[in-house]
């Protein structure tokens, strides 16, 4: 893949393990605590473990080790949290009762089904009970979809910013790139001016310049709330295009806050997106089912290698036709996402570790 600015501005994997493992000695937050501290040691020895065999190991087995290390990367997260222990009220109509979620997480938290589809793709992903990603998420303070909805893998997939690079799928609700300056810029028209990028082709050939159309796009965004043209009907939205054509950039704006309120000095960025891999590495994600939230990245890399690792555990034959580059036309975007998360998840991890100890 072409290097990008960003990717140039982004630590390399040994970059990262050198921060994680600088923690270790000097436990933050709750992790200082004995019982806590062992597990966020052991446990971040183990994920970099995880991630040095998943290095060594063939598409037919990776996606298990690098599970296995973010699963891992987890329960550190979880040790050094403040938010655990957490009481987590049952949804709303349910039977439950409330839990005592504690820093000792346990349980998958997610269900598959139609693993043996021709495609992995219409693989099928509900989130279900008090399990380790519910209670990671706690432990970060972001939100999770509840057990009413199903998912498709490829949905899910979407949701990663490494695979716009190779899609495994036609999805239109994606991770978005969001290109604001770090310091607040006002239009002439008295307004917050950002781009989103990589937003998907078949989207713009959709909505155009109807503002009614991009609004329901926009809806699956709700970090993006508060958003209006400052022009009228009529004229154009400001749409660019990729040189590959693939995908295309929106500028979006938001109406400049009066001096002396708490927005004023806050940036666009901090308020309309979410760090992913540094702290200026924004992006938007959308919400899934009855979430009010984005989804996080952390979790939605959790959520794709849970289901990779169901495949190749339980479904070998068909993971291994899935993986067949001569056969299967989701090879290469499985091989792309098997790839690319060892730069990842270290980065998402030591983020996650951060994002738990900041309340």
């Amino acid at each position: 893949m072409a290097r990008t600015w960003r990717d140039l501005g982004l630590p390399t994997r040994d970059e990262v393990w050198r921060d994680l493992r600088g923690m270790r000695a000097l436990a933050p937050s709750r992790a200082a605590k004995s019982a806590r501290r062992a597990t966020f040691q052991t446990s971040l020895e183990q994920a970099q473990q995880f991630m040095e065999a998943a290095a060594g190991a063939g598409y037919a087995t990776r996606a298990l080790h690098l599970f296995y290390a973010i699963s891992q990367g987890g329960r550190a997260i979880a040790a050094a949290s403040e938010r655990l222990p957490h009481t987590a009220e049952p949804p709303a109509g349910s039977n439950r009762a409330a839990k005592i979620v504690d820093w000792r997480l346990g349980g998958h938290g997610i269900k598959t089904s139609n693993t043996e589809a021709v495609h992995i793709s219409e693989t099928r992903i509900r989130f279900d009970g008090y399990g380790l990603p519910q209670g990671v998420a706690l432990a970060i303070g972001v939100e999770l979809p509840g057990a009413q909805g199903e998912f498709r893998l490829g949905d899910l997939w979407a949701l990663l910013p490494e695979a716009h690079d190779v899609p495994l799928s036609a999805a239109t609700i994606a991770a978005l790139s969001f290109d604001g300056d770090l310091v607040r810029r006002r239009t002439s028209n008295g307004h917050d001016q950002a781009t989103l990028n990589y937003v998907p082709r078949a989207v713009r050939d959709e909505c155009g310049d109807d503002r009614e159309k991009i609004r329901e796009f926009l809806d699956h965004y709700p970090s993006l709330n508060g958003w209006a043209y400052p022009f009228s009907d009529g004229n154009p939205v400001g749409w660019s295009d990729s040189p590959e054509r693939l995908y295309s950039g929106l500028p979006i704006y938001w109406k400049y806050p009066v001096e002396g309120t708490p927005e004023f000095d806050q940036l666009i960025a901090a308020t309309k997106a979410t760090a992913y891999r540094t702290p200026t590495d924004h992006w938007v994600f959308p919400k899934l089912g009855n979430m009010t939230t984005p989804m996080h990245p952390l979790l939605a890399w959790w959520t794709v290698l849970l289901a990779l690792s169901i495949l190749t555990r339980y479904e070998p034959s068909n993971w291994g036709r899935a993986i067949n580059i001569d056969v299967s036309p989701e090879a290469n975007a499985i091989e792309h996402i098997l790839d690319i998360a060892l730069d990842v998840l270290p980065a998402i991890i030591l983020r996650g570790i951060h994002a738990a100890i900041e309340t």
